[in-house]
């Protein structure tokens, strides 16, 4: 199997260790620019446990858009994108946090611009240049056997990926010219097998063979997963909902998650409360019509619910279609709405009644429910847990017809089954990068 493990201690000895170090290097260099003379000790601690709070916050930044991974912004766009989002929100969080402090007796301007700016020419100039040199470290051969179907089902995102997933596909018959190559050279290979391998005592032993010289063996189903972070549903059965889909979990998360409901439905509110007359205004003088859109979603266990939105359609539109991208019904404020997510705003009443998670499956219109169930197989077990205003399928797919709805189950049946505090905290990070910063991308 491929192991995540693998990468994340590849990056954490190529990019979490030094970033941290990163930090420390520029805090220190905006010390010899700020104070030649030097700093009493007592001041100096003082600058060391603040910025060091910051660089916390800068770290969480780091990861929360891909920065920690050396698998991720294989463009320089997507990575040069990706370290001006991370900065320019470090830079708020330190900003709020510094000046909401009256009594605070340093006074870090232009330390603060120095210093970040000496983190950001450090940071991209090493991830530049890591992720060159890891360019063909991290690539993997991997060889699916007798699986060219599966291949050809995700062929373009899989050649998307070949600086890290080198793919050929083979039958059991032609195993035999590996073995000796794979003994010459040393190299780790990895198999991809069918979900219920089925093969021959001989295909077994030369197996068995490349394995004792470093090969590893995986089920497709579990390789897809690990690749994709979704569930490859063409072969899913009641079996496998059984075994990974649990609608209540024991322990203490499910009270923190509802602890973290009630938490952001209130800050939500109160960001409601406080745009409230400015999208009221905007709404009015769009076209007069009403404010809020009203509308029948299913929560668990597929009980109905009113969740409340900003009206971004005009007046008179039928409110149980499918919405796509760039609808000619949505208003142009509505398109504003919609892009700045601010038209989600008034389901903090659907996530303190507990019609809703701030994170979880989105919520979907009961009429097209009833379609999907014909269209697509399981869609009905999305509804295990309570749907989410935000959530992991919300992040990579905006479902407007079957095929995509499809698509979002296999996000969503993956986070029913790997569901956490830290993968709750990851789908949060990541909204947060993806609505500043990285939408469309």
């Amino acid at each position: 199997m491929i192991s995540r493990n693998n990468f994340s201690l590849l990056s954490f000895i190529l990019l979490i260790i030094p970033t941290t170090m990163i930090y420390g290097i520029s805090l220190w260099i905006t010390f010899l620019w700020r104070y030649p003379e030097g700093l009493s000790p007592d001041r100096l601690m003082t600058h060391i446990q603040l910025f060091g709070f910051i660089g916390v916050v800068w770290l969480v930044l780091y990861y929360a858009f891909g920065l920690l991974d050396v698998k991720t912004h294989r463009q320089p766009i997507d990575l040069i994108t990706s370290l001006i989002g991370a900065h320019t929100l470090g830079l708020v969080v330190a900003i709020v946090f510094f000046y909401l402090q009256p009594t605070l007796i340093i006074t870090p301007r232009r330390f603060l611009l120095v210093d970040t700016l000496c983190v950001f020419i450090l940071s991209t100039i090493w991830q530049f240049t890591i992720r060159s040199i890891t360019k063909h470290i991290a690539q993997q051969k991997v060889y699916f056997i007798n699986l060219e179907q599966e291949y050809r089902e995700n062929k373009d995102e899989y050649e998307k990926q070949a600086e890290t997933l080198l793919i050929r596909t083979i039958s059991d018959k032609e195993l035999l010219s590996l073995t000796e190559k794979t003994h010459r050279t040393h190299q780790s290979f990895i198999f991809v097998v069918p979900p219920t391998p089925n093969f021959s005592t001989e295909t077994l032993e030369l197996f068995a063979h490349l394995h004792a010289h470093g090969a590893t063996f995986i089920r497709f189903n579990d390789f897809y997963e690990e690749t994709f972070r979704r569930v490859y549903t063409s072969n899913l059965n009641d079996w496998w909902l059984l075994e990974h889909t649990h609608r209540d979990q024991s322990g203490l998360y499910p009270i923190i998650k509802r602890f973290f409901d009630i938490l952001f439905g209130g800050i939500i509110g109160i960001i409601f409360l406080l745009t409230l007359p400015f999208v009221f205004l905007l709404i009015k003088l769009s076209d007069r019509g009403k404010i809020f859109f009203t509308q029948t979603r299913l929560s668990v266990n597929g009980a109905p619910f009113t969740i409340y939105k900003y009206r971004t359609m005009r007046e008179g539109t039928p409110n149980n279609t499918w919405t796509a991208d760039h609808d000619p019904r949505v208003t142009s404020v509505g398109r504003f709405l919609r892009s700045t997510r601010l038209d989600e705003l008034p389901q903090w009443i659907n996530i303190l009644r507990g019609d809703m998670s701030l994170i979880g499956p989105r919520p979907e219109q009961a009429g097209i429910v009833e379609q999907l169930k014909n269209e697509v197989p399981y869609f009905e077990s999305r509804h295990a847990i309570r749907p989410g205003l935000i959530g992991w399928a919300q992040l990579h797919v905006y479902a407007g017809n079957a095929i995509e709805s499809k698509r979002k189950l296999q996000y969503d049946l993956y986070y029913l089954k790997n569901r956490s505090f830290l993968f709750d905290l990851e789908i949060l990070l990541k909204t947060i990068a993806h609505v500043f910063f990285l939408q469309g991308k």
